[in-house]
């Protein structure tokens, strides 16, 4: 269990760049996809998985409304749908769409049984992804019943920072296309909700946003504030 204020790799719904193992590169074919564009719908058949080679995508799902609700955030050398083939499912329990323009690797079902029965780095490659995820969503269901929505949106401003930010002469530049109802979806909030939170945020100085892009003015008290709500 990490420390008040602090952020765990293994609980963070932000998957960050890793290596694609080369037997993972030799068999898949490659598609290019635009921002925007959904790569799988929700419930849809896929007789394979995707590795993401460049840009960034995106997992969500809807709620009774419609309304989307974001997942997970997945940057170059993350992996989706492999879990699906591990369970032997066919159709996809949420969809993905990218957040970002880049490329996608599709290894087929075939190809990838093939290759995590033939190569440990390939099957600790995929262990290590899912695992990830597990840990990940474990830690959302958990925090979203007894956190507050002001100590859900310090978290992940904090863990932005860690995984995305930037030291500059006023603070932390966040290098992530944050809006303010991205992380409404994301952390399944409302975005009058999110509007608030950052509203007192920016009045303590703890927060800006310049050139569209948010700064944490002050990390240590973000995660002393963090560390006092429930």
């Amino acid at each position: 269990m990490q420390a008040p204020g602090e952020v765990s790799d293994i609980e963070s719904r932000f998957m960050q760049a890793t290596d694609i193992p080369p037997t993972v590169m030799a068999c898949g074919v490659v598609r290019h996809c635009e921002a925007g564009e959904t790569v799988v719908r929700e419930g849809e058949r896929v007789d394979g998985c995707y590795c993401v080679l460049s840009g960034r995508v995106c997992g969500f799902t809807e709620d009774e409304s419609g309304t989307p609700l974001t997942l997970i955030s997945l940057d170059s050398g993350s992996c989706f749908l492999e879990s699906d083939i591990i369970l032997d499912s066919y159709e996809t329990q949420c969809g993905f769409r990218m957040s970002e323009q880049g490329d996608l690797l599709f290894v087929s079902r075939e190809d990838f049984e093939r290759i995590v029965g033939e190569d440990m780095q390939v099957a600790q490659y995929f262990m290590r992804r899912v695992s990830l995820k597990f840990h990940a969503f474990v830690a959302a269901y958990r925090d979203a019943g007894r956190q507050s929505a002001m100590r859900r949106v310090c978290d992940a401003l904090i863990d932005l920072a860690v995984h995305y930010g930037l030291q500059t002469e006023t603070g932390i530049t966040i290098r992530f296309p944050l809006s303010q109802q991205y992380l409404a979806d994301f952390l399944g909030v409302s975005r009058v909700t999110v509007n608030k939170c950052m509203g007192e945020l920016k009045r303590s100085g703890m927060l800006s946003r310049v050139d569209g892009e948010y700064c944490i003015r002050d990390l240590a008290a973000l995660k002393r504030r963090m560390a006092l709500l429930a």
